[in-house]
């Protein structure tokens, strides 16, 4: 049971570090600048995958709540950026 509960404990570190990553990223950022799935993992201390899981899941979660409007275009531009029809 320990270790359960000390995996949960890391699991949520990891969490903290990536969202300090990430708003230090946010507040840095220039207009129109986008950074890679690699600087982001520098910066918030993970592996790329995890900041593309982390941008997949906010897709998704952005694609659910838009099923619900009434605005095709940008049905379709969500779409075709998570890869499957709304």
């Amino acid at each position: 049971m320990k270790i359960k509960s000390r995996q949960r404990f890391n699991r949520h570190e990891k969490s903290n570090g990536i969202d300090l990553g990430l708003a230090v990223l946010s507040a840095i950022r220039q207009p129109g600048e986008h950074f890679t799935y690699d600087v982001m993992a520098a910066a918030c201390g993970c592996a790329r995958s995890a900041i593309y899981q982390i941008e997949r899941n906010a897709m998704r979660k952005l694609a659910n709540r838009l099923q619900f409007q009434k605005d095709p275009a940008l049905r379709e531009a969500v779409a075709s950026i998570i890869g499957r029809d709304l």
